[in-house]
């Protein structure tokens, strides 16, 4: 698969505070349970990063088999294993906005083709700059 980083310069340019390993579950993920189980080609990964509205907003995207079709591999082949890494990196961000209930800071979308198949993942993170 290739990869694509876009980073907002206004991003690079500035003194942000971001928590250690914030997207790596979300990119890990990415190539483990969508990019990995693929035999199509051209299959690719993107993170971007912006501010928008004094916000950090980081979107990581694939073009995978899709979050239906990976779970259900994964019940086949791993019926007893409990993810537990995206709900905890969740928590971080709720908690680091100030919001240790939880207020919608990731955004799961299911990508569909042209005929409504699975086409991948995206995932949105929005972190308020400090």
């Amino acid at each position: 698969f290739t990869y694509k980083t876009v980073i907002d310069p206004a991003l690079t340019g500035g003194d942000y505070r971001v928590p250690s390993l914030l997207i790596q579950p979300y990119v890990e993920n990415a190539i483990v349970h969508g990019l990995s189980h693929s035999e199509e080609d051209g299959l690719n990964l993107t993170v971007l990063a912006t501010l928008e509205n004094e916000k950090i907003k980081y979107v990581v995207q694939d073009n995978g088999i899709g979050r239906a079709q990976a779970a259900a591999y994964n019940q086949q082949n791993k019926p007893y294993h409990k993810s537990a890494g995206l709900k905890i990196t969740e928590d971080r961000i709720n908690i680091f906005n100030n919001h240790p209930e939880g207020n919608g800071f990731v955004h799961f979308t299911d990508l569909t083709d042209k005929e409504n198949r699975p086409a991948g993942t995206r995932v949105e993170i929005i972190l308020n700059a400090q």
